[in-house]
């Protein structure tokens, strides 16, 4: 049995961006997408200036694992050391140079919900800019993980080494 190769689709009528259309009364053959259209994968953020109910409602969806703190430790050391430090102390090479930012050591960022760190990578802080569109959304949850293993081991106790 023998079958023809599947190549009709690049030959089909369509169509194609940009150019005019004689099917539309206007001529334009791209069309706006119909008012309240959300492109795949671009939901709009729910918490746009809400930190508060950001931290009560986000759940953190990714489990701790070694891959997932990897990922998160591979998006501190790019995005958030820079400012924060290696090790989230605050006292990164441009101390001095802006604002000095939180260490995340302090028992207030330690008693933020995850989703309230998650809230501040993706809107951003007073200095601190947005990187919603720079890290995923996935890589924003690693680095809350990555965050919450540095905070862990900066305020270790002697029972956890046992």
């Amino acid at each position: 049995m023998f079958m023809e190769p599947f190549t009709w689709m690049s030959t089909q009528a369509k169509q194609k961006a940009q150019r005019p259309s004689e099917l539309f009364k206007d001529g334009i053959g791209m069309r706006r997408p119909v008012q309240g259209t959300v492109a795949r994968g671009f939901l709009p953020y729910a918490f746009t200036g809400n930190p508060d109910a950001a931290g009560r409602s986000l759940l953190n969806p990714l489990p701790m694992t070694k891959d997932v703190i990897e990922r998160g430790k591979a998006g501190f050391l790019t995005y958030c050391s820079p400012c924060h430090g290696n090790f989230g102390a605050g006292d990164s090479r441009l101390r001095g140079q802006f604002p000095n930012p939180p260490t995340l050591h302090s028992d207030k960022v330690r008693n933020w919900p995850d989703g309230n760190i998650y809230h501040v990578i993706t809107e951003g802080q007073n200095v601190m800019p947005s990187y919603s569109s720079q890290i995923s959304r996935d890589d924003r949850w690693a680095i809350v993980n990555y965050m919450r293993v540095m905070q862990r081991a900066h305020n270790a106790k002697e029972s956890d080494l046992k």
